[in-house]
Protein backbone atom coordinates (compact mmCIF):
# COMPACT_ATOMS: atom_id res chain seq x y z
CA UNK A 1 0.00 0.00 0.00
CA UNK A 2 1.37 3.51 -0.76
CA UNK A 3 2.56 5.35 2.32
CA UNK A 4 0.43 7.49 4.47
CA UNK A 5 -2.48 6.91 2.20
CA UNK A 6 -5.67 4.55 2.61
CA UNK A 7 -7.17 2.30 0.27
CA UNK A 8 -10.52 2.47 1.47
CA UNK A 9 -11.98 -1.63 1.40
CA UNK A 10 -14.36 -1.39 4.20
CA UNK A 11 -17.46 -0.39 4.95
CA UNK A 12 -15.82 2.16 7.32
CA UNK A 13 -13.48 3.48 5.15
CA UNK A 14 -16.14 4.71 2.63
CA UNK A 15 -17.95 6.52 5.79
CA UNK A 16 -15.38 8.61 6.03
CA UNK A 17 -14.60 9.46 2.39
CA UNK A 18 -18.31 10.61 2.08
CA UNK A 19 -18.18 12.11 5.63
CA UNK A 20 -14.78 13.96 4.02
CA UNK A 21 -16.91 17.66 4.56
CA UNK A 22 -14.97 20.77 3.98
CA UNK A 23 -15.17 23.80 7.22
CA UNK A 24 -14.03 26.60 5.21
CA UNK A 25 -16.28 28.53 2.99
CA UNK A 26 -14.01 28.67 0.23
CA UNK A 27 -14.67 26.87 -3.23
CA UNK A 28 -12.41 25.29 -5.85
CA UNK A 29 -9.72 24.34 -4.38
CA UNK A 30 -10.35 21.00 -2.65
CA UNK A 31 -11.63 17.83 -3.86
CA UNK A 32 -14.15 16.75 -0.91
CA UNK A 33 -17.85 16.11 -0.07
CA UNK A 34 -19.45 19.83 0.14
CA UNK A 35 -17.11 21.78 -1.76
CA UNK A 36 -18.92 22.54 -4.76
CA UNK A 37 -19.56 25.93 -6.97
CA UNK A 38 -19.52 29.50 -5.99
CA UNK A 39 -19.57 31.57 -9.76
CA UNK A 40 -23.49 31.01 -9.44
CA UNK A 41 -23.63 34.27 -6.69
CA UNK A 42 -21.34 36.29 -8.58
CA UNK A 43 -23.98 36.09 -11.44
CA UNK A 44 -27.13 36.12 -9.16
CA UNK A 45 -28.86 39.34 -8.29
CA UNK A 46 -28.50 39.15 -4.71
CA UNK A 47 -25.00 39.63 -5.34
CA UNK A 48 -23.96 43.13 -3.29
CA UNK A 49 -20.94 44.83 -3.62
CA UNK A 50 -21.33 47.57 -0.39
CA UNK A 51 -18.20 50.03 -1.17
CA UNK A 52 -15.61 50.88 -3.54
CA UNK A 53 -12.65 49.27 -1.64
CA UNK A 54 -14.76 45.98 -2.11
CA UNK A 55 -15.42 46.13 -5.73
CA UNK A 56 -11.49 46.97 -6.46
CA UNK A 57 -10.23 44.21 -4.79
CA UNK A 58 -12.67 42.10 -7.00
CA UNK A 59 -12.08 42.87 -9.96
CA UNK A 60 -8.35 42.06 -9.32
CA UNK A 61 -9.29 38.46 -9.41
CA UNK A 62 -10.30 36.14 -12.31
CA UNK A 63 -13.68 35.84 -11.35
CA UNK A 64 -14.45 39.82 -11.79
CA UNK A 65 -15.91 39.14 -15.26
CA UNK A 66 -18.36 36.51 -14.34
CA UNK A 67 -19.76 40.08 -11.90
CA UNK A 68 -19.58 42.06 -15.15
CA UNK A 69 -21.01 39.28 -17.48
CA UNK A 70 -18.23 38.92 -19.68
CA UNK A 71 -18.59 37.06 -22.81
CA UNK A 72 -14.77 35.78 -23.04
CA UNK A 73 -12.02 35.60 -20.98
CA UNK A 74 -12.70 34.83 -17.71
CA UNK A 75 -9.64 32.72 -16.66
CA UNK A 76 -6.32 33.07 -18.79
CA UNK A 77 -4.86 29.81 -20.45
CA UNK A 78 -2.79 28.92 -17.70
CA UNK A 79 -5.26 29.49 -14.83
CA UNK A 80 -8.43 26.72 -14.17
CA UNK A 81 -11.85 26.79 -13.41
CA UNK A 82 -12.03 26.69 -9.48
CA UNK A 83 -15.55 25.43 -9.83
CA UNK A 84 -15.36 23.41 -12.69
CA UNK A 85 -11.82 21.39 -11.01
CA UNK A 86 -13.94 21.11 -7.38
CA UNK A 87 -17.02 19.82 -9.08
CA UNK A 88 -15.42 17.23 -11.16
CA UNK A 89 -13.21 16.25 -8.21
CA UNK A 90 -16.46 15.70 -5.79
CA UNK A 91 -17.11 13.65 -8.85
CA UNK A 92 -14.43 11.36 -8.91
CA UNK A 93 -14.57 10.62 -5.10
CA UNK A 94 -18.31 9.64 -5.48
CA UNK A 95 -17.04 7.85 -8.79
CA UNK A 96 -14.75 6.04 -6.71
CA UNK A 97 -17.24 5.28 -3.97
CA UNK A 98 -19.96 3.76 -6.70
CA UNK A 99 -17.18 1.73 -8.10
CA UNK A 100 -15.81 0.21 -4.95
CA UNK A 101 -18.79 0.20 -2.38
CA UNK A 102 -20.37 -3.28 -3.52
CA UNK A 103 -17.08 -4.69 -3.22
CA UNK A 104 -15.94 -3.60 0.73
CA UNK A 105 -16.21 -6.04 3.49
CA UNK A 106 -19.28 -4.61 5.93
CA UNK A 107 -22.78 -5.10 6.21
CA UNK A 108 -25.28 -4.84 3.15
CA UNK A 109 -27.07 -1.99 5.22
CA UNK A 110 -24.03 0.28 5.21
CA UNK A 111 -23.41 -0.34 1.76
CA UNK A 112 -27.07 -0.02 0.47
CA UNK A 113 -26.80 3.50 2.31
CA UNK A 114 -23.56 4.62 1.30
CA UNK A 115 -24.24 3.98 -2.66
CA UNK A 116 -26.94 5.91 -2.36
CA UNK A 117 -25.59 8.83 -0.65
CA UNK A 118 -23.03 8.91 -3.54
CA UNK A 119 -25.11 8.54 -6.19
CA UNK A 120 -27.37 12.01 -4.42
CA UNK A 121 -23.90 13.61 -4.58
CA UNK A 122 -23.15 12.80 -8.32
CA UNK A 123 -26.93 14.34 -9.43
CA UNK A 124 -26.21 17.45 -7.24
CA UNK A 125 -22.82 17.70 -8.60
CA UNK A 126 -24.05 17.05 -13.05
CA UNK A 127 -27.42 19.11 -12.35
CA UNK A 128 -24.75 22.12 -11.37
CA UNK A 129 -22.91 21.35 -14.12
CA UNK A 130 -24.98 21.37 -16.70
CA UNK A 131 -27.02 24.31 -15.42
CA UNK A 132 -23.54 26.96 -15.11
CA UNK A 133 -21.65 25.27 -18.15
CA UNK A 134 -24.69 24.69 -20.87
CA UNK A 135 -28.00 26.09 -22.33
CA UNK A 136 -30.77 25.98 -20.19
CA UNK A 137 -33.16 22.73 -20.51
CA UNK A 138 -35.43 23.38 -23.26
CA UNK A 139 -37.35 20.34 -24.30
CA UNK A 140 -37.16 21.15 -28.19
CA UNK A 141 -33.15 21.01 -28.24
CA UNK A 142 -31.94 19.42 -25.29
CA UNK A 143 -31.14 15.70 -26.97
CA UNK A 144 -28.80 18.35 -29.58
CA UNK A 145 -27.64 20.73 -27.19
CA UNK A 146 -24.46 20.44 -26.04
CA UNK A 147 -24.25 19.56 -22.08
CA UNK A 148 -20.69 18.59 -19.96
CA UNK A 149 -18.66 15.72 -19.77
CA UNK A 150 -19.98 12.76 -18.25
CA UNK A 151 -17.76 10.70 -15.70
CA UNK A 152 -19.07 8.12 -14.63
CA UNK A 153 -16.61 5.98 -14.11
CA UNK A 154 -12.70 5.94 -12.39
CA UNK A 155 -10.67 4.80 -15.12
CA UNK A 156 -8.17 6.78 -16.77
CA UNK A 157 -9.17 6.66 -20.73
CA UNK A 158 -12.59 7.26 -20.33
CA UNK A 159 -13.86 9.22 -22.96
CA UNK A 160 -14.77 12.98 -22.20
CA UNK A 161 -17.22 13.86 -24.57
CA UNK A 162 -19.84 16.17 -24.06
CA UNK A 163 -23.19 14.28 -23.58
CA UNK A 164 -26.59 16.21 -24.23
CA UNK A 165 -28.52 18.27 -22.22
CA UNK A 166 -30.71 15.31 -22.61
CA UNK A 167 -28.14 13.02 -20.94
CA UNK A 168 -27.20 14.70 -18.33
CA UNK A 169 -30.71 14.83 -17.25
CA UNK A 170 -31.62 11.59 -17.45
CA UNK A 171 -28.41 10.40 -15.45
CA UNK A 172 -29.04 13.14 -12.68
CA UNK A 173 -32.67 11.60 -12.58
CA UNK A 174 -31.82 7.97 -12.58
CA UNK A 175 -28.85 8.72 -9.71
CA UNK A 176 -31.65 10.28 -7.68
CA UNK A 177 -34.34 7.83 -8.50
CA UNK A 178 -31.67 5.03 -7.31
CA UNK A 179 -30.89 6.43 -4.24
CA UNK A 180 -34.44 7.17 -2.62
CA UNK A 181 -35.41 4.17 -1.83
CA UNK A 182 -31.85 3.48 0.12
CA UNK A 183 -31.79 6.94 2.03
CA UNK A 184 -32.52 8.00 5.39
CA UNK A 185 -35.33 9.85 6.51
CA UNK A 186 -33.34 11.64 9.06
CA UNK A 187 -29.46 11.93 9.89
CA UNK A 188 -29.62 13.28 12.74
CA UNK A 189 -27.00 15.48 13.71
CA UNK A 190 -25.05 14.27 10.85
CA UNK A 191 -27.13 16.82 8.32
CA UNK A 192 -24.54 16.96 5.47
CA UNK A 193 -25.18 13.27 4.04
CA UNK A 194 -28.51 13.32 1.93
CA UNK A 195 -31.92 12.53 3.05
CA UNK A 196 -34.65 11.15 1.66
CA UNK A 197 -36.17 14.70 1.49
CA UNK A 198 -33.29 16.28 0.46
CA UNK A 199 -33.22 13.63 -2.96
CA UNK A 200 -37.23 14.31 -3.56
CA UNK A 201 -36.26 18.23 -3.24
CA UNK A 202 -33.04 17.95 -6.10
CA UNK A 203 -35.69 15.49 -8.02
CA UNK A 204 -38.54 18.70 -7.83
CA UNK A 205 -35.68 21.33 -8.87
CA UNK A 206 -34.50 19.16 -11.76
CA UNK A 207 -38.07 18.75 -13.21
CA UNK A 208 -38.68 22.43 -12.32
CA UNK A 209 -35.57 23.20 -14.30
CA UNK A 210 -37.23 20.85 -17.56
CA UNK A 211 -40.42 22.70 -17.22
CA UNK A 212 -42.33 19.54 -16.05
CA UNK A 213 -44.13 21.27 -13.10
CA UNK A 214 -46.31 18.48 -12.57
CA UNK A 215 -43.22 16.15 -11.52
CA UNK A 216 -41.73 19.11 -9.56
CA UNK A 217 -45.08 19.60 -7.50
CA UNK A 218 -45.49 16.10 -6.44
CA UNK A 219 -41.65 15.62 -6.00
CA UNK A 220 -41.59 18.99 -3.60
CA UNK A 221 -44.94 17.50 -1.91
CA UNK A 222 -43.24 14.14 -1.22
CA UNK A 223 -40.09 16.57 0.02
CA UNK A 224 -41.99 18.30 2.49
CA UNK A 225 -43.85 15.22 3.47
CA UNK A 226 -40.69 13.74 4.72
CA UNK A 227 -40.03 17.05 6.45
CA UNK A 228 -41.47 20.23 6.20
CA UNK A 229 -39.63 22.28 9.03
CA UNK A 230 -38.94 26.12 8.44
CA UNK A 231 -37.45 28.86 10.86
CA UNK A 232 -39.45 31.79 11.26
CA UNK A 233 -37.03 34.79 10.88
CA UNK A 234 -39.42 36.92 12.39
CA UNK A 235 -38.79 35.36 15.42
CA UNK A 236 -35.82 33.44 15.40
CA UNK A 237 -33.56 35.42 12.96
CA UNK A 238 -30.19 36.09 14.66
CA UNK A 239 -27.50 38.09 12.79
CA UNK A 240 -25.09 37.81 15.53
CA UNK A 241 -21.88 36.30 13.40
CA UNK A 242 -21.15 34.57 16.50
CA UNK A 243 -24.40 32.91 16.95
CA UNK A 244 -24.76 29.23 17.24
CA UNK A 245 -28.47 29.29 17.02
CA UNK A 246 -28.34 27.53 13.33
CA UNK A 247 -25.91 25.04 14.18
CA UNK A 248 -23.27 26.61 14.37
CA UNK A 249 -20.17 25.59 15.49
CA UNK A 250 -16.34 26.69 15.64
CA UNK A 251 -13.48 24.11 16.11
CA UNK A 252 -10.22 23.01 15.13
CA UNK A 253 -9.02 19.47 14.06
CA UNK A 254 -5.46 18.07 13.98
CA UNK A 255 -4.48 14.98 12.52
CA UNK A 256 -1.56 12.93 13.27
CA UNK A 257 -0.04 9.90 11.87
CA UNK A 258 3.29 7.46 13.53
CA UNK A 259 4.19 4.47 12.30
CA UNK A 260 4.47 1.51 15.15
CA UNK A 261 8.52 0.83 15.66
CA UNK A 262 7.33 -2.50 16.46
CA UNK A 263 4.84 -3.57 13.85
CA UNK A 264 5.15 -0.91 11.03
CA UNK A 265 1.78 -0.58 10.85
CA UNK A 266 0.56 2.82 10.15
CA UNK A 267 -1.79 5.06 13.19
CA UNK A 268 -3.98 7.71 13.10
CA UNK A 269 -5.21 9.95 15.87
CA UNK A 270 -7.74 13.10 15.28
CA UNK A 271 -7.80 16.08 18.31
CA UNK A 272 -10.85 18.17 17.71
CA UNK A 273 -10.80 20.92 19.98
CA UNK A 274 -14.71 22.44 20.14
CA UNK A 275 -16.17 25.41 21.38
CA UNK A 276 -19.73 26.73 21.56
CA UNK A 277 -20.82 23.34 20.09
CA UNK A 278 -24.88 23.38 19.47
CA UNK A 279 -27.06 21.82 16.46
CA UNK A 280 -30.01 23.64 16.20
CA UNK A 281 -31.77 24.57 20.11
CA UNK A 282 -33.24 22.63 22.85
CA UNK A 283 -36.81 22.32 21.59
CA UNK A 284 -35.57 20.60 18.33
CA UNK A 285 -33.36 17.58 19.32
CA UNK A 286 -31.58 19.84 21.98
CA UNK A 287 -28.19 21.22 21.77
CA UNK A 288 -24.65 20.15 23.46
CA UNK A 289 -22.19 22.56 24.66
CA UNK A 290 -18.34 21.93 24.73
CA UNK A 291 -16.40 21.90 28.38
CA UNK A 292 -14.46 24.71 26.19
CA UNK A 293 -11.30 25.46 24.70
CA UNK A 294 -9.93 22.18 26.14
CA UNK A 295 -12.28 19.99 25.32
CA UNK A 296 -10.93 17.29 23.21
CA UNK A 297 -12.36 13.85 21.73
CA UNK A 298 -11.04 10.73 23.45
CA UNK A 299 -9.56 8.78 20.78
CA UNK A 300 -10.29 5.40 21.19
CA UNK A 301 -8.08 2.77 22.49
CA UNK A 302 -6.28 5.21 24.96
CA UNK A 303 -7.89 3.97 27.95
CA UNK A 304 -7.77 0.36 30.05
CA UNK A 305 -4.68 -1.97 28.82
CA UNK A 306 -2.35 -1.91 25.95
CA UNK A 307 -2.71 2.10 26.49
CA UNK A 308 -1.07 4.02 23.12
CA UNK A 309 1.35 6.62 23.40
CA UNK A 310 1.16 9.11 21.00
CA UNK A 311 3.85 11.03 19.55
CA UNK A 312 4.64 14.56 20.12
CA UNK A 313 5.71 15.97 16.26
CA UNK A 314 3.13 17.09 14.32
CA UNK A 315 1.59 15.20 11.00
CA UNK A 316 3.19 15.73 7.36
CA UNK A 317 -0.08 17.21 5.49
CA UNK A 318 0.67 13.80 3.06
CA UNK A 319 0.02 11.52 6.03
CA UNK A 320 -3.84 12.56 6.37
CA UNK A 321 -5.41 9.39 5.28
CA UNK A 322 -7.82 10.89 2.57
Amino acid sequence: KPKGQLIPQTTDDYREILDFVSNKNSVGEKSCVLVTYGVVNLLADDYQISDSTQYKAMITTDRSLWYKWGQQGVYADDREDPDWKAVYGQIYIMNSAIDGIPNASGPQADKDELLAEAQFHRAFCYLGLVNIYAKAYNSSTASTDLGVPMRLGIGLNESLKRGTVQDVYDMVIKDLEAALPKLKDNQGVYNFRPTTAAAYALLARTYLYMGDYQKALDNANKSLQVNNFLYDYNAELDLNPASTKYGYFKNQATFRSWDDKETGKKNYRTEIVVENFQFGDGGRGGSSQGAGPSAQAEPAGEKGSGEIQYPDEEINPEDIPF
